[in-house]
C-alpha cells in the first residue's frame, strides 16, 4: 500500500495485466479467461448482467447476493433446499434439479453452512449442466481454508472451454476484505470478455492491484492462517457443544450454529461481540448464528461470553 501512494494520481491500467499476469501464474489458466472485480460480489452482479440468465439454480440457504443480483435482471430463482439433519450437506438429487435453468450457482465451502461440496458430485453437477445447456457458476472464496482443495475445486475443468465460472476473493484468506479485490476464472475467453465489458472501465484500483500481486506470494502465511484456523475452529466446536449449542460442520473459517437460547446476538453484545443472526437466509429460522474463527484470544473472549450467558440462564 505504502509503495502504490504515489500511483495514486494516476488512472489505474483498466486491464489490470501485472495483475491478470501473476494470477495466470498462481492458478494455471490462461490469461484472457481471468476477470478481475471490486470483490467476488462486484464479479457476481457484473456476470449476472454480462448473461442475463432467465431461470437460474441456488442453494437454501447461501450467500444472498447471488439472488438480489440475478433479480437485476428479472432472473425467475429455483431454489435446492439443503436439509439440517443432513448438515446441509448437498445430494445427488440435486443433478435432478438441473433441469429448466440456464445457470446453476454453487457455493463451495458453502455460506453460511461451510459445508463442502462432495468431490464426487461436482462432475456430475458439471455434466447435467453442460447437458441443458447451463452456465455453472462455482463460487470458490473460502476455498483456500479447504483441507485437500484440490480434490473439491472445479478448476481442472476451467481450461476446457466449459460453461464454467469460478469466483475467488483475496477478501477471505487474505483478510483483505478493505481492499476489495475478486477474481473470476472462466471457462470460455469469450464469456470472460463479456463480463470484463459489463460494469465500470476502472474496477481495480492503484493500490487494490498492487496488493493482489504481493498477496500472491505470501504461501507461507497461507500454510500458517490454515492450521491456524484449522486447530481454532476444533476447539471451539468441541467447547460450544459443550456449552450446548449444536455446532454444523464446517471446512472453511466460520461455523453455522443453532441454539434456544433468544436473543443471543443482543446478550453478547455487552462484551462487545457481534455474532451474525441467519434466520434472514432463505431456509434457517430463529436459533441459526454464524460465528467467524479468530486469533485464539478472540475465540477466547467469545467462549468465556458464551459460557456466562449459559450459566446466566441456568
Amino acid at each position: 500500500i505504502v509503495d502504490s501512494v504515489s500511483a495514486c494520481t494516476n488512472y489505474p491500467d483498466p486491464h489490470s495485466r501485472a495483475l491478470i499476469t501473476a494470477l495466470a501464474c498462481h492458478e494455471g489458466v490462461d490469461a484472457r479467461n481471468i476477470v478481475c472485480g471490486n470483490g467476488a460480489a462486484d464479479l457476481i452482479y457484473r456476470m449476472v448482467h454480462a448473461l442475463r440468465p432467465k431461470r437460474a439454480l441456488v442453494l437454501a440457504p447461501t450467500f444472498s447476493e447471488y439472488e438480489c443480483a440475478l433479480a437485476e435482471v428479472g432472473c425467475a430463482v429455483k431454489h435446492y433446499p439443503l436439509q439440517e439433519a443432513k448438515h446441509f450437506a448437498v445430494g445427488l438429487d440435486i443433478v435432478d434439479c438441473i433441469d429448466d435453468v440456464d445457470m446453476v450457482m454453487l457455493c463451495n465451502p458453502n455460506n453460511p453452512t461451510g459445508a463442502v461440496l462432495d468431490s464426487s458430485i461436482l462432475p456430475r453437477i458439471q455434466r447435467r449442466a453442460t447437458e441443458v445447456g447451463a452456465t455453472l457458476v462455482v463460487d470458490e472464496c473460502f476455498m483456500d481454508f479447504v483441507d485437500d482443495a484440490d480434490s473439491h475445486t472445479i478448476k481442472p475443468l476451467v481450461n476446457g472451454g466449459r460453461d464454467i465460472i469460478i469466483l475467488k476473493a483475496f477478501t477471505k484468506i487474505y483478510a483483505m476484505a478493505g481492499i476489495r479485490l475478486g477474481y473470476a476464472l472462466v471457462g470460455h475467453a469469450e464469456t470472460a470478455q463479456k463480463i470484463k465489458n459489463s460494469g465500470q472501465p476502472w474496477p481495480i484500483s492503484v493500490i487494490a492491484e498492487q496488493c493482489g500481486i504481493a498477496a500472491l506470494t505470501e504461501a507461507q502465511y497461507i500454510e500458517e492462517t490454515k492450521q491456524l484456523i484449522k486447530t481454532e475452529r476444533a476447539h471451539m466446536t468441541h467447547r460450544l457443544a459443550q456449552l450446548g449449542f449444536t455446532v454444523f460442520p464446517s471446512a472453511t473459517n466460520f461455523m453455522l450454529c443453532k441454539t434456544d437460547i433468544p436473543k443471543l446476538r443482543e446478550r453478547l453484545l455487552p462484551y462487545d461481540i457481534l455474532i451474525r443472526e441467519c434466520h434472514g437466509f432463505t431456509g434457517l429460522e430463529e436459533g441459526f448464528f454464524r460465528i467467524a474463527i479468530k486469533s485464539a484470544a478472540d475465540n477466547g473472549r467469545l467462549l468465556a461470553a458464551m459460557e456466562e450467558i449459559v450459566k446466566q440462564r441456568e
